[in-house]
C-alpha cells in the first residue's frame, strides 16, 4: 500500500478543506475532484505497475531468495494498492458533502472483484490468503 499510504494520502488531507469550501457548489466540486483524482492517478497508476513489473527483481534483492514465492502475491498486491489509491479520493469528498456514513460505507467496500483470483485458478496457499486480504480490504 505504499502508493495509497505514503504517496496520496497527504494529497487528500491536504484537499479535504478544499473540499469543504467547493461543498455547496457541486460543479466546482466535482471539477476540483477531477482534477485530484488525475493527479493521484499521475501518481498510483506509475508505482503500482512499475512495483508489478519489477517484483521478480525487486523480491530477490529486497526480500532475499527464501521469498521467490512471493513474486506473484507482490504482484497482485501491487495492483490492489493502485486501486485503493484511486479510490481514498471519494472518502474526502463524502465527508466534505457531510455524508460521513457514506464515506465509511466507500471506505469498507472491496476493491478488488476478482480478488479471489489465485483461489480459483489453482494457486491455493499464498494467493488465497493474499486474495483474502485483498477481498476484506
Amino acid at each position: 500500500n505504499l502508493p495509497t499510504s505514503d504517496l496520496v494520502a497527504p494529497i487528500n488531507r491536504a484537499m479535504l478543506p478544499g473540499y469543504a469550501q467547493k461543498a455547496a457548489h457541486l460543479p466546482t466540486l466535482a471539477s476540483g475532484y477531477r482534477e485530484v483524482q488525475g493527479l493521484v492517478a499521475l501518481i498510483v497508476a506509475p508505482a503500482g505497475f512499475g512495483i508489478a513489473a519489477v517484483a521478480h527483481l525487486m523480491v530477490p534483492v529486497v526480500l532475499g531468495p527464501n521469498w521467490l514465492d512471493a513474486i506473484p502475491v507482490i504482484t497482485l498486491l501491487s495492483f490492489f494498492g493502485m486501486l485503493l489509491g484511486l479510490k481514498t479520493n471519494n472518502h474526502y469528498v463524502y465527508l466534505a458533502l457531510g455524508m460521513p456514513r457514506m464515506a465509511s460505507v466507500v471506505g469498507a467496500a472491496p476493491s478488488g472483484g476478482g480478488s479471489d483470483l489465485g483461489c480459483r485458478r489453482g494457486g491455493g496457499g499464498r494467493m488465497c490468503r493474499c486474495g483474502g486480504y485483498i477481498h476484506t480490504h
